[in-house]
């Protein structure tokens, strides 16, 4: 089987080069899908070694509250960080799961290295859903929670609307700090979808039309 224009389809050969082999494309597939594995690996630990530690974090800051109703939104907020670490802890083990259905050939390597690639952009479209949305409501538990700890500690104190205004300021500073970090992310995420992950399923889809065209010739 010949691999015409496999060159132009995968960046990494120079436009001098031989067309490559069979062994040749499949060893870049193969490379390119390891890496790209081994990166969502290493993102998804961070992620969910943080949400662990964030979670007991809260629970433990909980169960210091003198109240139950107090005690009760730091639960909340523990509840919506681990919920991410245990959303992606399942999704990568099912992940990899449905890699194991695919073949050995260079064609299932293929679309399980395309499969791969859909299943990112899928996440990274959706961050804000199963990332930012539970994250940010989070947030918003434990800045309100924070204010009201506040508001709690100096009410047996005088205090008048200079000081009021200085403590919404505050509040409102680190607001507006939490959204325009969720801004960044989300429009990062965006970035990396249209710069590195679709070109990739291009590639992708190019090489499978390439071999399934070759085979129907050879058919």
């Amino acid at each position: 089987m010949e691999f015409k224009d496999i060159q132009d389809l995968w960046q990494s050969q120079s436009a001098k080069e031989d067309f490559p082999k069979e062994e040749d494309v499949m060893q870049s597939v193969l490379n390119k899908s390891r890496k790209l594995r081994r990166t969502v690996f290493w993102r998804d630990v961070r992620e969910v070694v943080t949400a662990l530690f964030l979670s007991l974090l809260f629970l433990w800051i909980g169960l210091q509250q003198p109240s139950a109703a107090w005690a009760g939104t730091w639960y909340a907020a523990a509840t919506l960080v681990l919920a991410v670490g245990v959303f992606l802890t399942s999704d990568h083990l099912r992940q990899r799961r449905k890699e194991r259905n695919f073949g050995d050939s260079l064609t299932q390597r293929l679309r399980a290295a395309r499969g791969q690639v859909d299943h990112q952009i899928w996440l990274l479209r959706n961050v804000i859903w199963w990332y930012l949305a539970p994250l940010g409501l989070a947030a918003l538990i434990v800045l309100f929670q924070t204010a009201l700890g506040t508001l709690d500690a100096i009410s047996d104190r005088p205090i008048n609307a200079a000081g009021i205004l200085f403590l919404a300021a505050i509040l409102a500073a680190v607001l507006v700090l939490v959204v325009a970090v969720f801004l960044f992310i989300y429009r990062l995420n965006q970035k990396a979808v249209e710069k590195d992950l679709i070109p990739r399923r291009r590639e992708l889809d190019k090489m499978l039309k390439q071999m399934v065209a070759e085979g129907n010739k050879l058919g």
